[in-house]
This record gives structure tokens, C-alpha cells and sequence, in this order.
């Protein structure tokens, strides 16, 4: 078990240091020059390009498609890329169903487009999707039973194993072996 903690513990280190030095960068047409950018440095009103293989790094409203289509599996679960187009819908099915923009965090598979950024981070969708998950919920009627319950298991076994100690204790048994007896319990 203390292995297992620590092997976990040196691979999260691991993977947090490997994040740190991934850096995402988007291409942003301001003021009529192309510039890379890191993407946490995009905001509302940049123009931002995108072409196969790269990750939309914030949500968008289209300007400008040639064969887009974007991977949004992440958002909506749907398996076959979404075909994207600069026209927008009268009649809207979900805020993700929206073939005039693409989402942070979607994947594009075909063609290449232009768009506004319209949210970055928290107030994207995947954003809200994400601090939705942070948010507890409220604990239903099952789970309370389950705790109140799995209480009561720990309350009587802690009650018999200082039971155990104690009337090994008062027969003059030896107590390391009542502590490790009464240790023992809870795995039986």
C-alpha cells in the first residue's frame, strides 16, 4: 500500500512537470500580422486560424470555413466530426449543437477556418463543463445510509478490538499480541 502511494505520488510529479513545459499555441491574425500566441494570452476580439490537427484553444464564432470539421466528442459525446459552416442556426438544438462556432478544446479533423474569440477559459463551454464536475452534489438518500452505515461498522469494530485489548489485558495475556490480534480484526 505505501508503495502504491508512492509510485502514484512520483507519477503525478511526473505528469505535472510535463505539463508545465507543454506550452499550446494558437495562430492570431491582430492588426493584419500573423503571430503565435500562447493561448492563455487570447482574448474576446482575436482572430484566431485554425487548420488540421490543431486544438481549438478557446470557443469561437466562425468567420471564415473551407471543409471544416471538428472532433467535439469531448463536449458532446458524438463520435463523427460536426461540419462546420459561417451561417447561422434559427432554430438552436444545445448551446454545443452550434455549426457557426468551434469549442475550446475541440479537435479540428478536415479543412481550415477563421473565427472570433468570443469565450476563453472559464466561460467557454468546456469551462463550464468543467467547473459543473469541481461542484459537489447533493448527496443522495443511498449514499447517507451507506456512510451511516459503514459509521457503525468502524464504531463496533474499534468497540471489539479495545474490548479484546482490554480483556486480554485483565487475563494477563501477553499485549503485544492482544494489540495485534485487535489489529487484525478489521481485516477479517
Amino acid at each position: 500500500m505505501g508503495l502504491g502511494f508512492v509510485n502514484e505520488y512520483r507519477s503525478e510529479r511526473a505528469v505535472e512537470r510535463l505539463h508545465s513545459r507543454i506550452r499550446h499555441r494558437a495562430v492570431v491574425d491582430r492588426g493584419g500580422s500573423l503571430d503565435q500566441v500562447d493561448v492563455t494570452e487570447l482574448v474576446p476580439g482575436d482572430i484566431v486560424l485554425l487548420d488540421v490537427g490543431d486544438i481549438v484553444p478557446a470557443d469561437l464564432r466562425l468567420l471564415e470555413v473551407h471543409g471544416l470539421e471538428c472532433d467535439e466528442a469531448v463536449l458532446t459525446g458524438e463520435s463523427l466530426p460536426a461540419a462546420k459552416t459561417v451561417d447561422p442556426l434559427t432554430v438552436v438544438e444545445s448551446a454545443q449543437h452550434l455549426p457557426s462556432c468551434a469549442f475550446m478544446g475541440t479537435t479540428v479533423r478536415a479543412g481550415r477556418g477563421r473565427g472570433v474569440v468570443v469565450a476563453t477559459g472559464p466561460a467557454t463551454a468546456f469551462g463550464r463543463i468543467a467547473s459543473a464536475l469541481g461542484t459537489s452534489s447533493v448527496e443522495t438518500g443511498s449514499q447517507q445510509g451507506l456512510r451511516s452505515f459503514s459509521g457503525l461498522l468502524v464504531r463496533v469494530t474499534a468497540s471489539l478490538a479495545i474490548s479484546i485489548f482490554v480483556i486480554n489485558a485483565v487475563l494477563h495475556r501477553s499485549l503485544i499480541e492482544s494489540a495485534l490480534f485487535g489489529l487484525q480484526l478489521p481485516s477479517v
